[in-house]
């Protein structure tokens, strides 16, 4: 009887074995899948942009030198035009940005979080001369992550900012942080259209946006863009808000 249980515990333990590698073997081809259609995706992504971007140059070119002598009608399809090139391409960067933040950092440095942010906002205002602003960024504020995943997270939150600050007289946009409990919180907030409360865990799916308003272009990834980055750095992030009253995105990243 010793001898059966020892041979029926080695059975069990060679079909064990043989499970795990079928499952490895498994793992391994679902790996390589993935890989393939990330390599796919970049491909057809960058060959898609290419196209995109000369559609964009070469209508910028007629509004400009033909403006004068075209009729508003067509003045306005070229603008469709323009801008459905340009919506076009921020939809293949949201989307390789998204893709880019399925993938934990490689790599962490310290990055000066205030001097990041603004020099985005300065961008934001050379490109939109128009526009009224008031800037606050708080001085010190340093994390430890990529450079180029960091770059992409407060993009994403000052972008949206920037965004439906757009009506506002003056848009008040604000970059800080704060300590609760021990633990460093950063935040961005702004006086824009705000959004229930209630759809605040929403936002932060892909395709969801804060609006449906058309005024306010976007592609609904930006912010579930966000959310990847700030879980794979280790933190957590959240947003308080009410209609007119404009939102607050706060999020936790690992200090230097």
């Amino acid at each position: 009887m010793e001898g059966n249980g020892r041979e029926k515990a080695s059975g069990g333990g060679a079909r064990e074995a043989a499970e795990i590698d079928v499952l490895r073997q498994r793992i391994e081809a679902l790996e390589r899948e993935k890989k393939d259609l990330e390599a796919f995706n970049y491909s057809a992504a960058h060959d898609l942009y290419a196209p995109l971007t000369r559609i964009e140059g070469y209508s910028e070119i007629l509004l400009h030198e033909y403006s004068r002598n075209h009729q508003p009608d067509e003045i306005i399809y070229m603008q469709r035009v323009n801008n459905a090139a340009k919506q076009a391409k921020r939809l293949i960067t949201d989307l390789l940005d998204l893709s880019r933040s399925s993938h934990p950092p490689s790599a962490r440095q310290p990055v000066d979080l205030s001097d990041l942010c603004a020099g985005i906002l300065r961008e934001f205002s050379r490109h939109a001369p128009d526009r009224k602003a008031k800037f606050v960024v708080h001085p010190g504020m340093t994390v430890m992550a990529s450079g180029v995943l960091t770059r992409i997270l407060m993009m994403n939150l000052l972008e949206n900012a920037w965004k439906y600050t757009r009506k506002n007289e003056i848009s008040n946009i604000e970059v800080g942080m704060k300590e609760e409990d021990g633990v460093v919180i950063y935040y961005v907030a702004d006086d824009g259209i705000g959004f229930e409360q209630d759809k605040a865990d929403e936002i932060f799916a892909a395709f969801r946006r804060l609006s449906s308003d058309p005024a306010f272009e976007g592609s609904g990834v930006g912010l579930a863009t966000a959310k990847r980055i700030v879980q794979h750095h280790g933190g957590r992030i959240w947003a308080r808000s009410r209609p007119g009253l404009g939102a607050v995105f706060y999020f936790t990243m690992p200090g230097p």
